[in-house]
């Protein structure tokens, strides 16, 4: 089997067909994420996840953040709901190669930060309890069941999606 690239988590589609929107928002002061990371509200200004287990995130970025003062520049995100997938590659814990297995589909997930190359992958580690934060629905097109470091597609899981959670 292959060995897949490391790459972004990325907007893959909605379960309407069509393509999401992006909202613009005000960024948070000294952002310096990249287009694919996790973002989230704070004090009224999107920044960048702080931990693999953030209790919400509002979305991904669809641009690369500013580095500027607080709330002087907008940056696009898609906003995480039901109704988005998004896909990225499955590692073992600590950013390890992973072989994706048929027993990672239709399972929930944690995610992991690589904040050395400001990316985002799912942890093959950890299925179940209070870390996971999406939920894997099937093998991404040019992937495949024993493929290293294969992609997925994925859904994040809702109670940690800041936009229609309720506490």
């Amino acid at each position: 089997m292959a060995t897949i690239t490391k790459s972004d988590m990325k907007w893959v589609l909605n379960y309407a067909g069509t393509s999401p929107d992006t909202i613009e928002l005000d960024e948070g002061a000294s952002q310096t994420f990249v287009k694919g990371e996790l973002v989230f509200y704070s004090a009224g200004s999107i920044i960048e996840i702080a931990s693999d287990t953030p209790a919400l995130i509002y979305g991904m970025a669809a641009a690369d953040g500013h580095n500027a003062a607080v709330n002087t520049k907008k940056i696009p995100v898609y906003v995480v709901n039901e109704n988005l997938l998004f896909e990225g590659n499955v590692l073992a814990a600590s950013l390890a190669d992973y072989v994706l297995a048929q027993g990672d589909l239709g399972t929930p997930m944690a995610i992991q930060r690589d904040t050395t190359n400001s990316r985002v992958f799912l942890d093959s580690g950890t299925k179940a309890g209070t870390n996971t934060r999406v939920f894997v629905h099937r093998v991404a097109a040019g992937s495949a069941i024993g493929d290293t470091n294969g992609r997925v597609l994925f859904s994040f899981i809702p109670k940690f999606a800041q936009s229609i959670t309720s506490s």
